[in-house]
């Protein structure tokens, strides 16, 4: 009988993406419109086209205001949505890659309640992909951030001042369900990307080998350093959001706020023999 061997977090860290990842078929799951921008510049800076699918971008209706929409400054889904949507495309303006949308409701509007047919909804759209892309590569959040037990406590702190430090539901549901997805398609690689700005806590170790243990393959930490004046330039086009994101005080369009360097993950289908 085999046995998954996981060591999550005692591999060398490397200081590249693997090849696959800059060249192959690539899939960036990004949570909501302005994940993948925020946090997966070394992926983004790659020549050739890559899929780059939102999840909860997604609009309720009627239309109403969630608790970002108000601290942003919107008086409803409708026109932060119209506005961020904008801002997305402006982001990946002049680059090659493929936006599309999953079109799910976010955590603000849809609460603790969600559908379980949302989750079964990324998990058809990554299965998908993966069916149509052998030998790629799908990138996913870690989930990085803080723990907490309670949503109620989660949202407190999410609406304010230290929010940007607790881990996100959405980005773990999107983190779960392409695991899970990698997990039964050994032709697939997976890269776990850290968030900006909740990976700036010590929050993202616990996830990795939570990660890896569901997975059931190695894990090796990579950490690729990264032109932050033009990741700087990218994510201004969040305008919306960047008088709220902050890392130490600094907003997020401020090139010296942003990490030196992206932090990744990268699996590959190792088994070993138990015993």
């Amino acid at each position: 009988m085999l046995k998954a061997s996981v060591r999550g977090t005692q591999q060398p860290v490397r200081s590249s993406l693997p090849e696959p990842a800059l060249e192959g078929p690539l899939l960036i799951l990004s949570p909501h419109l302005d994940d993948a921008a925020l946090s997966c510049s070394a992926l983004i800076e790659r020549g050739s086209a890559a899929d780059v699918l939102t999840i909860f971008d997604g609009e309720p209706d009627p239309p109403r205001a969630g608790g970002w929409d108000r601290r942003t400054g919107f008086t409803d889904s409708a026109s932060s949505m119209t506005v961020r949507r904008r801002e997305d495309r402006a982001a990946f303006a002049g680059t090659p890659h493929r936006l599309a949308g999953l079109g799910l409701l976010d955590l603000q509007y849809a609460g603790h309640d969600r559908a379980s047919s949302d989750g079964e909804r990324i998990e058809i759209a990554v299965r998908e992909w993966v069916e149509a892309n052998r030998g790629g590569t799908v990138a996913a959040p870690i989930g990085a951030g803080r723990r907490r037990g309670r949503l109620r406590t989660w949202l407190e702190d999410r609406f304010g001042e230290h929010g940007a430090t607790i881990q996100h539901p959405d980005h773990v549901l999107v983190r779960d369900i392409a695991v899970q997805t990698a997990a039964g398609s050994p032709s697939v690689d997976l890269l776990l990307y850290e968030e900006v700005p909740y990976g700036t806590n010590a929050g993202t170790k616990p996830e990795v080998a939570a990660s890896a243990a569901s997975a059931g393959r190695f894990f090796v930490p990579i950490e690729v350093e990264i032109d932050r004046e033009s990741k700087a330039r990218r994510i201004s086009a969040y305008r919306s959001q960047m008088d709220h994101l902050f890392i130490g005080g600094n907003r997020l369009d401020e090139a010296a706020a942003l990490p030196k360097v992206e932090r990744y993950w990268h699996s590959t289908a190792v088994v070993a023999p138990s015993g």
